[in-house]
């Protein structure tokens, strides 16, 4: 048998426990609001979208009642044109072979009438085509010629080459170099393709090669530092990991840096390799800019804006990470900075600055 509740009857201590009460509610309330909030950030990560790509024609209206934040020289960006359908025509600077299919003479009369028939016209269609890689030899035949007085002999000079006394040509060197890095074809890749061709190169000697081909092209690496990179407004810059195989011993993991001229014309980009991840490695290379700097949160660069000659542009993919997922801002409110990101965000991709 249920037990009854004793009320009391004194009109203060009611009040106190009343407001103990809804202090309780409240913060109850809280703490469930946080748990769903949890909960849906654990559903997001286990069943949600992975990728950070935002669908464009979605969540990129703005209802001028709620607007918060005023921008000034901010319009909307073209929508997406979709391409018409059909083929593309072929450019025109590609190479035309001509191709004649014409009707013999002996049957150039009507089926109907057996009158000879007389040319009106012409039909004609393209039709794209390859023609495939092969390995060939130049041969490289050097005169001599010889004094009958002093039996001095002199022999036609060889033009310099990429490697010096080196079996691969030009041509060959620099499919090499284009496959490895433009078209990501590894060397043991590269290496089967060439034994298809005919002739077996081991990928040591390809990779001897590339060593010696770059230090040929650093003049030009250096140069377009100095003359196109540092020169830019802003240079985007990141770094990854790379595992580095080693002749003997196991292999360790290195960093790779990349730099981007954000105001060159062609676009600049810039590799750089390091054993290490130290902030020393961003800072060497980029103490004679000035600019703008746009960078992840690693706090190796950290130490490049400590000069004040380089303004740090923060990253929108990591700001959004690391931003508070629950913003409610309404009417009436001062929101905090984070607040005004989380509402921003979504619009900010979907707008850009006219000059």
């Amino acid at each position: 048998m249920k037990q009854a509740i004793e009320i009391p009857t004194d009109r203060q201590l009611l009040t106190q426990l009343l407001l103990e009460s809804r202090a309780q509610i409240a913060k109850q309330q809280e703490l469930i609001e946080n748990l769903q909030h949890q909960l849906n950030q654990l559903q997001r990560m286990l069943f949600g979208q992975k990728s950070e790509k935002r669908n464009k024609n979605k969540n990129n209206k703005i209802e001028p009642k709620k607007e918060i934040l005023l921008i000034n020289n901010i319009t909307s960006s073209p929508s997406h044109q979709k391409s018409p359908n059909g083929r593309r025509p072929l450019p025109a600077d590609l190479e035309r072979i001509k191709i004649k299919h014409d009707i013999p003479e002996d049957k150039r009369f009507c089926p109907s009438c057996e009158f000879k028939l007389h040319c009106v016209g012409k039909e004609v269609s393209e039709q794209l085509d390859f023609i495939p890689a092969k390995l060939f030899v130049k041969q490289h035949i050097r005169y001599k010629y010889g004094c009958r007085c002093c039996q001095k002999i002199i022999t036609a000079a060889m033009p310099e080459q990429p490697i010096d006394k080196g079996l691969a040509g030009a041509g060959l060197l620099a499919d090499i170099v284009i496959s490895k890095y433009q078209d990501a074809l590894p060397l043991y890749r590269q290496e089967l393709r060439f034994a298809r061709l005919g002739y077996d190169l081991v990928r040591s000697t390809l990779c001897d090669w590339v060593s010696q081909i770059a230090i040929r092209l650093k003049p030009i690496v250096d140069a377009m530092i100095t003359d196109a990179l540092l020169k830019s407004h802003k240079i985007h810059t990141d770094d990854t990991s790379i595992r580095v195989l080693a002749k003997q011993g196991k292999a360790h993991t290195g960093r790779l840096w990349v730099y981007v001229g954000g105001s060159c014309a062609p676009p600049c980009t810039i590799y750089q390799y390091s054993k290490t991840r130290r902030s020393e490695v961003p800072y060497t290379f980029l103490k004679d800019y000035c600019g703008y700097l746009q960078a992840d949160a690693y706090a190796g660069y950290d130490k490049c804006y400590e000069r004040g000659n380089i303004i740090e542009i923060a990253c929108f993919a990591h700001s959004r990470r690391s931003t508070p997922r629950k913003c409610v801002i309404t009417e009436g409110e001062n929101p905090s900075p984070e607040a005004y990101l989380e509402h921003w965000v979504p619009s900010f991709e979907f707008m850009e600055v006219t000059t």
